[in-house]
């Protein structure tokens, strides 16, 4: 088996709907599957968090974007059950903090797992711990990623 996140491994998500999303949003390819890994979700999944809120979905998506999401009849369900419309989403998600940060990669990266409004100087360094984590799956699982979006798998 190749070293891919798992729900690129189980073929959960359609090769066409990251090639989409990483064309609308522009989001580089070892970046996608930086976090892609370091969220490690899969389809059907919704993990609770300690603050409440829930992660959904291959991308682990948080419920705290499903007001922001409302209006364009994206649901919680959505996102825990749909591969595109989750993956979708974390693009859009990973576009708006990349583009807030523009400045500091390392916060645009850490904005997808905390939040585009870090409160605290504790908040900030999750941000940076998160970006650690996330180049760390981008090194293991960036050749394997690349050779897969080509289809040569």
């Amino acid at each position: 088996m190749i070293d891919l996140p798992p729900s690129i491994a189980h073929q959960e998500i359609p090769r066409q709907c990251i090639v989409a999303t990483l064309q609308r949003y522009q989001i580089p390819p070892n970046l996608f599957v930086g976090y892609l890994g370091q969220e490690s979700g899969r389809v059907g999944m919704a993990n609770t968090n300690k603050n409440g809120s829930v992660d959904y979905g291959p991308a682990q998506v948080n419920s705290a974007w499903l007001k922001t999401l409302k209006p364009y009849g994206i649901t919680a369900q959505d996102l825990q059950f749909n591969p595109c419309t989750n993956i979708w989403v974390s693009g859009w998600i990973m576009r708006r903090c990349l583009n807030k940060f523009a400045d500091d990669a390392w916060k645009a990266i850490g904005c997808y797992h905390t939040g585009e409004n870090p409160k605290s100087n504790e908040h900030v360094a999750r941000m940076y711990e998160y970006t650690k984590l996330v180049q760390g799956k981008a090194i293991q699982y960036g050749p394997a990623f690349q050779r897969w979006l080509a289809g040569s798998d």
